[in-house]
């Protein structure tokens, strides 16, 4: 799709996925037919995407969705993630599921993967020696990922430097916990804007 607009403010481009453009041995998984628009918006001092899932076809389908975004940092050890505090979650590296997380803010020691379910659609940020270094908000997303692979887990991944743990952590905001369905025609939007 390319670019849809360019300023001397901002840049907005669109890519596009149908069912024609996937290759047959995954199309045979997902038998049904869509359309995926991702729009990114970038200015000088934020990043706005969006994603855009229609139905195409006849059938109703299920889906979830995460944006998987991962900041950099010069040290986890000084990166705190806020704005969870009273969100229910999932911590899928120690089976813990349903915990209330009654911190003030989110400091990583260990690998952590955590699914927090109904989050407000502000006031998330990255906090790093203090600093807000990154802003959240969110529309037609419901949940985020919070994860670190720490020590072990990123010498076990292969597209992963053995010690990038130290330099990123991931707030992905997404619809994992209430799946949405679409009916055919209708459409879900789901964006984030990151300050």
């Amino acid at each position: 799709l390319g670019v849809q607009s360019e300023s001397a403010n901002e840049i907005v481009l669109a890519f596009g996925l149908d069912r024609s453009g996937v290759p047959e041995n995954l199309a045979a998984l997902w038998s049904h037919h869509f359309k995926l628009t991702y729009t990114v918006t970038l200015s000088a001092d934020s990043l706005k995407t969006r994603l855009t899932a229609e139905n195409t076809g006849d059938d109703e389908f299920t889906f979830t969705s995460l944006l998987h975004t991962y900041f950099r940092v010069e040290n986890i050890d000084h990166v705190r993630v806020k704005g969870l505090k009273g969100k229910t979650y999932n911590e899928k590296i120690y089976n813990k599921v349903g915990v209330i997380d009654n911190d003030d803010e989110i400091a990583v020691s260990a690998e952590l993967d955590r699914n927090y379910f109904d989050v407000p659609n502000q006031g998330i940020s990255v906090v790093e020696n203090g600093t807000v270094t990154a802003s959240l908000s969110t529309s037609g997303f419901d949940d985020v990922v919070v994860w670190n692979p720490w020590i072990e887990k990123a010498k076990s991944l292969a597209d992963f430097p053995d010690e990038g743990y130290k330099n990123m952590i991931c707030v992905e905001v997404g619809q994992i916990g209430k799946p949405v369905t679409l009916k055919k025609g209708e459409k879900w939007v789901g964006e984030q804007h990151i300050r």
